[in-house]
């Protein structure tokens, strides 16, 4: 069980992943989405889907090094807030 000074650093880094969730992961999968539908309705001309998919790489690249720093931003924040990286209950 939390006491109340690790609720509140709990409470805060909650509000922390979810700023970096909403943020950093949108962009990549708005670009993602708005490229599939493009191709989708066969808006590209010929020399554009190259140019397509190596955008859809670089945004899941980018996802891809969300998801780790994630990871490790929520294994420090369970060290900071337990004082070890282990379970928050």
């Amino acid at each position: 069980m939390l006491n109340t000074s690790q609720n509140e650093d709990y409470q805060k880094a909650l509000n922390h992943l979810a700023f970096s969730i909403s943020h950093r992961f949108r962009k990549p999968i708005a670009t993602m989405l708005g490229l599939l539908e493009l191709i989708r309705l066969d808006l590209l001309k010929e020399h554009e889907h190259a140019q397509a998919i190596l955008d859809l790489r670089i945004c899941l690249d980018e996802l891809d090094r969300y998801t780790r720093e994630l990871g490790c931003l929520i294994h420090r924040e369970q060290i900071k807030v337990t004082g070890c990286g282990g379970s928050i209950d």
